[in-house]
């Protein structure tokens, strides 16, 4: 059977921004996700279609992600900085938010965090990315670094080579990633032809979801069997873009069914260093 692909009904596009962060809330059913040059989040509800919206002023937002045992506590991203968030999931505004980290602070370029999730352990992990050009559409990868933040509330880093887009002649550059039960990657292209399914053992693409624009930017599993894969993508974002130059769907939530695989089986992870955090926010107050 083919995968069958729509977008979220309800769910809010980012016409002129950057859909970003998609993660999945297993224990509420309930959709995370970011527009990051729009400087907001959305918390999108399957069940009733609704979508709500709050503003950031601070900064671009990247990613956000709960705080395990906190109904209401959030981790998320904004510029160069990590911050805990009080959010009822409805309001426009947050109730509280409070920097625990400042990232690349001696870096000569003025570098800002992208994408970020938790791994299996509630251990979040984010990267940095150096001054991006709205004209090409890049940046120098070799001005970012890969950070953790782990359960005791401490920032580390390191890296290995997964699967290379360039020795694989894989279109587009690579972006957000899920993980499925069977262990295999799943990849957005951005300016490729949507979310590649990779076996990291071999470093070896073995599927490919294709997203009616070349925008996708970050795919999650959800859904109550976690059978549904979301994907956000990127509107006209650029200065120098129209949103009829890049199709009526960019900037869309798309949701994709029938792919035959599931994702974890916890769903999306929570940042499990709540302890932690309230060290960090008790020492600046």
């Amino acid at each position: 059977m083919e995968y069958s692909l729509k977008v979220a009904p309800g769910s809010v596009k980012c016409f002129d921004g950057l859909g970003e962060g998609a993660h999945w809330d297993a224990e509420k059913e309930e959709l995370l996700y970011v527009d990051l040059t729009g400087q907001a989040v959305f918390l999108y509800v399957p069940k009733s279609k609704e979508c709500y919206r709050l503003q950031i002023d601070d900064g671009w937002v990247p990613a956000v992600v709960p705080v395990r045992g906190e109904a209401q506590k959030y981790l998320i991203s904004i510029g160069r900085t990590l911050n805990v968030m009080e959010w009822d999931g409805m309001s426009e505004r947050a109730a509280t938010l409070k920097t625990v980290h400042t990232v690349d602070q001696d870096a000569p370029t003025i570098n800002w965090l992208n994408d970020g999730k938790c791994d299996s352990s509630g251990r979040f992990w984010t990267g940095t990315i150096g001054p991006y050009s709205f004209e090409t559409g890049k940046a120098d990868p070799n001005l970012g670094t890969l950070y953790c933040l782990g359960n005791d509330g401490k920032l580390t880093g390191n890296r290995r080579i997964v699967f290379d887009f360039e020795a694989n002649n894989t279109a587009g550059f690579p972006d957000g990633m899920t993980t499925d039960s069977d262990g295999n990657l799943w990849i957005s292209m951005f300016s490729g032809e949507g979310v590649i399914k990779v076996d990291p053992k071999v470093g070896k693409q073995i599927g490919c979801v294709k997203i009616p624009t070349k925008r996708a930017t970050c795919p999650t599993f959800g859904g109550k069997n976690l059978e549904i894969l979301y994907v956000t993508t990127a509107g006209a974002f650029m200065p120098t873009e129209k949103a009829s130059d890049i199709g009526p769907d960019a900037g869309a939530l798309f949701q994709v069914e029938n792919i035959g695989v599931k994702g974890c089986s916890q769903g999306g992870v929570s940042y499990a260093g709540n302890n932690s955090l309230h060290d960090f926010v008790a020492k600046s107050e």
